[in-house]
């Protein structure tokens, strides 16, 4: 193997703790590529060899260096699945839009991801489209919890209900009907919803 360029190597960590600073997540390969005047497969050549090093942490999507960790240990990282319909808790890396880091001064700690809320069906519980929904990664949910399941195939986020020993998912919409989950269905919890994150219309808005 050829020997790699130590001056590189410190642009690579430089570049990845000012892009880090500003984004909250890692660089990618090919935005490495860009910054460093390298090939994708070169980058990752490198960072394998720092990371043998012991230069930085690296597990293929993280790149840890000194600034970045300390970045890391004040929040909790999370990614972002995209919609509602599409996101699991166990996620191929083709399925993520972004990664964010949470305060978890605020959000706690724990395992979380976040989806992107679709249609009108919990408007009534102040989910609207377009809104981020935080979710804590469970299999287990109580009666009246707002979850991420799995039924028949398709994700979607309702309300947890029970009725005379029959589950049911509640959509927050008067003009929507209770989902019936049977014993012949496939359904799973994949999170229990505890936070949002949603834009407020403000004059401001119109300064954009």
């Amino acid at each position: 193997m050829r020997k790699k360029d130590p001056e590189l190597m410190e642009k690579i960590i430089h570049f990845t703790d000012e892009y880090y600073s500003s984004h909250k997540q890692s660089p990618s390969l090919a935005a490495i590529a860009e910054a460093v005047g390298l090939h994708r497969s070169g980058v990752y050549r490198y960072l394998q060899e720092m990371k043998e090093k012991g230069m930085i942490e690296y597990d293929g999507h993280f790149i840890g260096t000194e600034i970045t960790r300390k970045h890391r240990e004040q929040g909790v990282r999370v990614a972002h699945v995209g919609s509602v319909r599409c996101g699991t808790p166990e996620f191929e890396e083709q399925d993520i839009d972004a990664y964010y880091t949470l305060p978890e001064e605020i959000f706690g700690k724990g395992e979380f991801y976040i989806v992107t809320a679709k249609g009108d069906s919990m408007i009534e519980a102040g989910i609207e489209e377009g809104d981020l929904v935080v979710v804590r990664k469970t299999a287990e949910a109580c009666k009246g919890d707002i979850v991420v399941a799995l039924l028949n195939g398709e994700s979607t986020l309702k309300r947890l209900m029970i009725r005379q020993g029959k589950q049911f998912l509640h959509p927050e919409n008067s003009a929507l009907e209770d989902i019936p989950i049977g014993p012949e269905d496939e359904f799973y919890v994949q999170g229990v919803a505890t936070h949002l994150i949603k834009h407020i219309a403000s004059s401001i808005d119109r300064l954009k």
